[in-house]
């Protein structure tokens, strides 16, 4: 039997705040390895939504389907070119009102992440520079103070509508970004960051994207955030990409070939300076945008080994781009092209990106597989985020020793495998054993079972579970439990000791509790009118609706409690939810203390 070596090392190096600020009961920061919550670690799911590229009438729908699929923080860009389309003439009405938006990620539970620009990419006309600046004629993107007094303009502009919105006010904006795909300018960024503050937009985070050669960020100022692709569709030629090593468990964060049709020509080996923040992303891309050139088909593995293994390798952040995909605005050619001066031509009116949810909001397979892994990471991010990542010793077994990794603690662990390559011939991996130094203070070996091609998955080590061991993938211990099921979702309060087996294809979850069942409770949204439980039938009210055959979503409010008696019979409880259906079925057979719905 081949074996693969992972050694731990000496774990508990004490860890300082980089950013922290409160508002009332709540704070959110930055230590050396993760996010911080109200002091404690946090791995949030972060989606891209464009809400200029999406009908405001439509936006809280939309944003009810991104919490659906398991995202804390839905993340958006602010494109100086449709709010200011004639110099001194700003438009926040309609699609283009950020502080509607911003609204509705509160009102339906979602943080918030702005990336201001002023240049912003996005496939968008001029990188999102307005045309009027672009003919100008002053130099842009730099600390030229003609440029910088036009940014500043602009910065007050977008304080108006986002102050009541930050998070010191009690809005959702936690973040920042500053400009895009810029790493060769630090005092640049700096800059930018002190014209955000001067105009009264103070959050807690602020980040810049960090890929990219002669990378010189401002550190200390900004945390930078990365991302990777399964294609690269803004690459010149039309031939075969090869093997994408984003598939492989790396301890690299910057990726070669993300904005390498900007940043010629490509990126460079990781800084020190990179290692002494979190590893952070902000566009995992679990789709392509297609260009005039190249039309990749991105599939569901696509999408969810590429996000678990930068999970698996230290991601702290799984942050998408694009969640959801839109269209451009109308009465306009906002789309990046030859015309404007851009290597790529892309489509006029589409952003679909092939993204989870789709230019109509319709969910893709991809949506389902990604909210899998994302309940996952709710259920143990704060013990997930709180492990480095350890690769492998390759000598014994180096064909598969990429294909592995593994996050601890130095008392539990979970041990992360992916055999799917795009681009790469399949890679099944059977009779191996790792051996883990470190762990529980001593050397642990595991034999794992076969894995085969085209999988991917997690296997939790050592990790305690109301006084036994968890095993399996996908397995995994709850404090709180959110499931989804379909474009509504239903909460779970229980108690330590589940189990809980999550099949995203069918949309079934099935929970086998504990002997004794404190506190459950069961609330939220289906798609069905009315839930029996227990022999007895509700009928809340339906509050959202929206017509459209298989992606109807209602919304409902339970008006009464329902009380699952106690039973004296033996055995154990499950509960099978069915997305698919909005049929639910509830069976106790135990000694169930108490049970309630609401």
């Amino acid at each position: 039997m081949r074996e693969l070596f992972f050694e731990t090392g000496r774990q508990g190096t004490a860890l300082h705040t980089l950013f922290s600020e409160r508002c009332g009961a709540h704070s959110f920061g930055a230590c050396e390895q993760y996010l911080l919550r109200d002091g404690k670690p946090w791995l949030p799911v972060m989606a891209e939504f464009h809400f200029t590229r999406y009908d405001c009438a439509e936006w809280e729908l939309e944003l009810r389907k991104i919490k659906a699929g398991g995202a804390d923080i839905v993340a958006t860009y602010l494109f100086w070119i449709f709010h200011e389309p004639v110099q001194g003439e700003f438009d926040f009405s309609g699609s283009r009102d950020i502080g509607r938006f911003l609204a509705l990620c509160r009102k339906v539970g979602l943080y918030a992440f702005v990336r201001l620009g002023p240049w912003c990419h996005g496939e968008c006309r001029n990188g999102g520079f307005p045309d009027w600046l672009q003919q100008s004629g002053l130099p842009l993107r730099g600390c030229d103070e003609r440029y910088l007094a036009l940014v500043k303009r602009l910065f007050a502009a977008y304080a108006e509508q986002l102050r009541p919105w930050l998070f010191a006010s009690g809005g959702p904006v936690i973040g920042l970004q500053l400009e895009n795909e810029m790493v060769g300018n630090a005092e640049y960024l700096r800059r930018l960051k002190a014209l955000a503050l001067a105009c009264g937009m103070h959050t807690p985070l602020y980040t810049v994207t960090g890929w990219g050669t002669n990378v010189q960020l401002p550190w200390g100022e900004a945390l930078p955030v990365y991302g990777a692709y399964p294609a690269a569709p803004w690459t010149e030629h039309c031939g075969p990409l090869g093997p994408n090593e984003n598939y492989l468990f790396s301890p690299r964060r910057n990726d070669a070939d993300i904005g390498s049709d900007q940043l010629r020509p490509g990126a460079g080996p990781d800084t020190a300076a990179a290692h002494a923040v979190p590893f952070l992303t902000c566009e995992i891309g679990p789709g392509n945008q297609c260009t005039h050139h190249r039309r990749p088909v991105i599939t569901a593995l696509d999408a969810e080994a590429l996000s678990l293994t930068k999970l698996g390798s230290g991601n702290n952040l799984p942050g998408y781009y694009m969640y959801h995909g839109g269209f451009n605005p109308p009465g306009g050619l906002y789309q990046e092209s030859h015309a404007t001066g851009y290597p790529n031509d892309v489509p006029v009116s589409s952003y679909d990106f092939q993204a989870p949810l789709g230019e109509y909001g319709q969910p893709r397979e991809s949506f389902f597989r990604l909210k899998r892994l994302h309940q996952f990471v709710h259920f143990c991010g704060e013990r997930l985020a709180a492990m480095p990542a350890f690769f492998p010793d390759s000598r014994s077994a180096p064909e598969a020793a990429k294909h592995l990794a593994l996050r601890s603690d130095g008392r539990s662990g979970f041990l992360f495998f992916n055999t799917y390559q795009r681009g790469a011939p399949s890679c099944p991996i059977d009779g191996l054993q790792v051996s883990v130094q470190g762990i529980s203070g001593e050397t642990r070996r595991y034999d794992l079972p076969e894995l085969p091609a085209d999988s991917c998955g997690v296997f939790p080590l050592e990790l305690e579970c109301g006084g036994g061991l968890a095993e399996g993938e996908y397995l995994q211990v709850a404090k709180k439990l959110t499931i989804h099921g379909g474009m509504g979702d239903v909460d779970f309060a229980g108690s330590l000791g589940d189990e809980i087996w999550l099949d995203g294809g069918t949309g079934k979850i099935f929970l086998t509790m504990p002997e004794t069942v404190e506190d459950y409770d069961i609330s939220g949204s289906f798609f069905t009118r009315n839930v029996t439980v227990n022999g007895k039938t509700l009928e809340p009210e339906v509050s959202v609706e929206q017509n459209g055959g298989d992606l109807d979503s209602w919304e409902m409010d339970f008006d009464e409690d329902f009380v699952v008696p106690q039973q004296k019979t033996e055995g154990k409880k499950q509960i099978c939810i069915d997305g698919g259906t909005g049929e639910i079925a509830l069976t106790f057979a135990g000694n169930t203390e108490k049970g309630a719905t609401a």
